[in-house]
């Protein structure tokens, strides 16, 4: 769950896990240290250089609505958010919506 079903994240969580512990793992996952250190601050890099992708990622955070469908595609495309049965868009993981959240939002 805390990876959203990310092949690349899943894969990494698990070796850490192995070594780790899960309980570590998991209270260290959204950190700039922790085990997916190298994969978030380059998809923090890439939000960075893009207002509209932060602007968009403030507003799912928030649920509120946006008429940037263009952002919002490549978020989507990105693996960073995901469309809900009902419509709604939510960040892929709770990995994802920890570390942006703190990364750009606190």
């Amino acid at each position: 769950v805390l990876t959203g079903g990310h092949p690349y994240l899943f894969r990494r969580g698990l070796d850490f896990i192995r070594v780790d512990g899960f309980d570590r793992v998991v209270s260290r996952a959204a950190r700039s240290d922790g085990p997916f250190r190298e994969h978030l601050d380059r998809l923090r890099q890439v939000l960075q250089r893009d207002p509209s992708l932060l602007s968009e990622l403030d507003k799912i955070r928030l649920g509120l609505p946006s008429k940037d469908a263009a952002a919002r595609a490549r978020l989507w495309t990105g693996g960073v958010i995901r469309y809900e049965a009902d419509g709604r868009v939510a960040f892929r993981s709770p990995l994802y919506r920890e570390f942006l959240t703190l990364a750009f939002f606190s």
